[in-house]
């Protein structure tokens, strides 16, 4: 919903990618609506017509070729409508010409899966594209019940009433059936006093509940950003759990080259 800037503010993956030798990338959406506010055309939420699914593999094949990125190591967050988008990717890239996906990990905070009219048909999950998902449980945005095709969600910048929003779970055990034909929850760990983890799928898909937490994300210590965390100093640090998670598929990767 914002500009690519104040992304890049909010989040700070420069500081995991310098850490990490990795690229950061911060795509701009679409301005709509207003001057200060961009736009995806993500899952349910929030404009339609731009063709986001083609920008992002011509942005992913651009960085691969101009700045020496494997491929195979693409990975992707989004945050509200950017989590939305990144729902979208997941039912929506699928696989190169190679049969390896699009996106090797993906994360979200502060989206769910939904779809216009509720018609989620296009919707297609890769079976080998983990997911972890952070959500505040005080979210008065994007709740985490989700909501019904119909019923009107008035946004910062304009009401979205034909999608249907899954809840945070549903959207969750969407994914974990299509890519373990399971929902089943396999561990549950407590990261800190606020925040609750539930795996599924042998730790390939993973969601975060955090009490207290609107908006916002988790552990954005920056005041001037409107979804800055007041329990920061507390709450996980999203941007590097995230970023920790990608480089556990990563290390995969390398260790069934190595038994190749």
């Amino acid at each position: 919903m914002s500009d690519s800037e104040t992304m890049r503010q909010l989040t700070q993956f420069d500081r995991e990618a310098n850490d990490r030798g990795w690229v950061a990338a911060y795509p701009q959406g679409e301005w709509k609506y207003t001057e200060k506010m961009t736009n995806w055309n993500g899952a349910g939420c929030c404009s339609q017509g731009q063709d986001d699914i083609a920008f992002t593999k011509d942005m992913i094949d651009y960085i691969v070729k101009h700045f020496n990125v494997d491929e195979n190591e693409v990975y992707v967050t989004g945050v509200s409508n950017g989590g939305f988008m990144v729902y979208r990717l997941l039912c929506e890239m699928g696989d190169r010409e190679n049969g390896k996906p699009w996106i090797a990990a993906a994360s979200v905070h502060s989206g769910l899966l939904g779809a216009w009219h509720a018609d989620f048909s296009s919707c297609s999950i890769s079976k080998d594209t983990p997911l972890v998902h952070f959500h505040g449980l005080a979210d008065p945005v994007v709740n985490i019940t989700g909501k019904p095709e119909g019923k009107q969600e008035l946004l910062p910048f304009a009401p979205v009433t034909n999608a249907e929003w899954k809840s945070v779970k549903a959207s969750i055990d969407y994914v974990a059936e299509a890519m373990c034909g399971s929902n089943a929850i396999t561990s549950t760990s407590n990261l800190t006093e606020s925040t609750t983890c539930h795996q599924m799928c042998d730790g390939k898909v993973e969601y975060c509940m955090v009490e207290d937490l609107e908006h916002m994300w988790s552990g954005c210590s920056n005041k001037t950003l409107h979804m800055f965390d007041p329990n920061h100093a507390t709450n996980v640090d999203a941007t590097k759990y995230f970023a920790d998670s990608f480089a556990k598929q990563s290390s995969k990767k390398e260790s069934e080259l190595v038994k190749q």
